[in-house]
């Protein structure tokens, strides 16, 4: 079992301090800052997170796109469409959070449909996604020469995909196209935060070249229904804590929403990870890093035993504990299932 991140992070300073990263952001793209200041300002903000979350005993880190201009993935995905942010610049973060720490650093893109999304409807949905497909292609090939060893592709966008068969049957061709020459050299993660998918796209987002998937589990019955229907050798990364509110997440939680996964077809927990249900960039940076403390608190708990052993000492009846996000996640999981949780 690991812990990573889903894609963002506060630029907000921590208590104690009159000025975050988000001020130098607003200054450099005012144009009041120059570019070789704020390289210099995003190296230390990306070293002080980075470190952060490999002191929380995070296994796998990222820069939450400090680097590049806009908001968060929204911004760097409008920068590789308007060709401001390339392959080299994103290679190039890469390399840099990748000397910092000690554990494993990963790259998060927006994925094709999402880019592709940006560039409808004024160049036409198929003219899109080939741009999209080929964008994507290459900077996941730039990424995997470099020796980048986990890319995560978020696809946001695919929340807006329907029951349609057909329109799923695009996106698993987009995926395809963009993603397979890259998937045998870099660990591919897909991520859908904020919600979960249609289950009419289930079969479609099961059969695309990703090693492993961040399912967003907050999202209720219909996340852990996709979460079942992965093959088991697919790697997962459960997005339980919950991303949008500062409140602090219990770790006996996190531990059994690992548990399920790991117990889903036989996973096994060396499959399995625990992550944000998202951004955590809308919430004050005092919280987030706290909220990053109770993942390496449900990791050391993990590590004191067989994993299910674990959680059923921590919760022996998950379902009629005290703790109202516990109780929430065991619902859910037997509502997608039609049963209880033992």
């Amino acid at each position: 079992m690991f812990a990573t991140l889903a894609g963002g992070y506060p630029f907000g300073p921590l208590p104690g301090r009159a000025q975050g990263f988000h001020g130098i952001r607003a200054r450099w793209a005012e144009g009041r800052l120059e570019d070789a200041a704020f390289a210099l300002e995003a190296d230390a903000h990306v070293q002080e997170i980075a470190l952060e979350q490999q002191r929380s005993g995070l296994d796998m880190v990222e820069d939450s796109f400090a680097r590049f201009p806009g908001v968060g993935l929204g911004g760097l995905a409008h920068a590789l469409r308007a060709g401001t942010v390339g392959a080299d610049s994103l290679v190039a973060a890469w390399r840099s959070l990748a000397s910092i720490v000690g554990v494993t650093a990963k790259a998060v893109l927006p994925g094709p449909w999402t880019i592709a999304a940006g560039w409808w409807p004024a160049m036409g949905q198929a003219a899109a996604r080939r741009r999209s497909e080929r964008l994507v292609a290459g900077c996941l090939a730039a990424l995997a020469a470099a020796g980048c060893p986990m890319v995560m592709l978020a696809e946001p966008s695919l929340l807006d995909v329907d029951g349609d068969l057909q329109a799923w049957r695009d996106v698993a061709n987009t995926l395809e196209a963009a993603c397979s020459d890259a998937a045998p050299r870099v660990h591919l993660c897909l991520a859908i935060t904020g919600g979960a998918p249609e289950i009419a796209g289930h079969a479609a987002l099961t059969a695309a070249p990703f090693a492993s998937h961040l399912v967003d589990v907050t999202a209720g019955p219909v996340a852990w229904a996709y979460l079942a229907a992965l093959a088991p050798e697919r790697g997962v990364i459960v997005g339980a804590l919950d991303a949008t509110a500062a409140a602090i997440d219990d770790p006996e939680m996190l531990v059994w929403a690992a548990t399920l996964a790991a117990e889903s077809g036989g996973r096994g927990a060396a499959r399995v990870g625990i992550s944000p249900s998202g951004s955590m960039a809308g919430i004050d940076r005092h919280h987030a890093r706290r909220k990053v403390e109770q993942l390496g608190v449900a990791l050391r708990l993990a590590g004191l035993g067989p994993l299910g052993e674990v959680a059923r000492a921590l919760q022996p009846d998950p379902a009629g504990c005290s703790i109202p996000s516990l109780r929430r996640l065991i619902a859910d999981h037997g509502a997608a299932l039609g049963g209880t949780t033992r």
